[in-house]
């Protein structure tokens, strides 16, 4: 019973939520057809981080840094595979709202690369 409790009290954590939803979101993107699995395999650690850090410290200027971005951050610092690191990459960077628009350019230009058949829709 007490292993109930602490495992009812972990999940509404921010760390938990995180990990929740960027483990389905993992899931999903590592299963998709739409996805460039081999762009997304190929990113290094210094590539990404020159993505994702602009952004994480616009939102933490601003004020839209939560914890579960906090939590969704330290779980790509510490990814070590490169496809799962770059899907967390853009779990981080998705839905720019509030931010300069060169920010929502950036992560049209990163999603474009991630779903390149997504791109052609659109047009």
């Amino acid at each position: 019973m007490e292993e109930y409790r602490r495992q009812a009290e972990l999940r509404g954590t921010p760390g938990h939520k995180a990990k929740n939803w960027m483990g389905s979101m993992l899931f999903h993107l590592s299963h998709a057809n739409d996805v460039d699995q081999a762009w997304a395999s190929s990113r290094t650690r210094e590539e990404l981080d020159q993505v994702v850090e602009p952004f994480v410290q616009a939102k933490r200027q601003t004020g839209q840094w939560t914890q579960e971005d906090e939590a969704g951050y330290q779980l790509y610092r510490q990814e070590t595979d490169p496809k799962k690191r770059t899907f967390r990459v853009w779990y981080l960077i998705a839905n720019p709202r509030g931010l300069p628009k060169e920010f929502v350019q950036k992560e049209l230009e990163f999603r474009w690369k991630l779903f390149p058949e997504k791109k052609e829709e659109t047009k």
